[in-house]
């Protein structure tokens, strides 16, 4: 799609229908498609969520970092993250200071990018620990008699599906959406 003009995919409108460009991931075949029933009652979704959080930990246990090769050559060895929660958990709009390979492991994840060249219009907390957040929590819902100059933001969209991996660089912003119970590992060099 045209920056500008984009969005994710029809299947994906109804998780955050606004879109100004975006990146379509091709869909990941997989037998957990059935995980995002939005129907499932609170015992089977904890029952999931258990069982999911055991793969997830053998999963950290059983994870080597990827080799250190383009942009992370000469790098330091990764710190890595995980990140797991039932649907709906999100990470508000913010950037960080390392290369990230965002790995995705179960579940999806709608991710929205903005170019760090358009930091002074994301409103970026100015004092205390948190300078590498946004003012700006949920990118769908800001005031815009605060934060005027958001609106009109380029960004880029897109769901990220189990066993799909995004790279994003240093200092560009992301807002993050689990779609589904998710378990993410993140592996950041300086």
């Amino acid at each position: 799609d045209e920056a500008g003009k984009g969005g994710v995919a029809d299947e994906d409108a109804r998780i955050r229908p606004r879109a100004s460009a975006s990146i379509n991931c091709p869909k990941a075949q997989s037998a957990d498609s059935q995980a995002g029933d939005a129907e499932t009652n609170l015992a089977d979704a904890l029952t999931k969520s258990d069982a999911q959080a055991s793969q997830a930990a053998g999963f950290v246990e059983d994870t080597s970092p990827p080799q250190q090769k383009g942009v992370c050559e000469g790098a330091t060895q990764p710190q890595i993250n995980a990140w797991f929660g039932p649907a709906g958990t999100v990470s508000p709009l913010h950037h960080d200071r390392y290369h990230n390979l965002f790995v995705q492991v179960l579940g999806s994840k709608y991710i929205r990018l903005y170019d760090p060249r358009h930091s002074c219009h994301l409103y970026p907390r100015t004092a205390g620990l948190h300078t590498v957040s946004s003012q700006i929590i949920d990118p769908d819902d800001a005031d815009d008699s605060r934060f005027p100059l958001f609106a009109q933001t380029p960004y880029l969209d897109l769901i990220l599906r189990r066993g799909e991996v995004l790279y994003i660089p240093p200092h560009w912003w992301h807002f993050v959406e689990s779609r589904e119970t998710s378990f993410s590992v993140s592996f950041w060099w300086m």
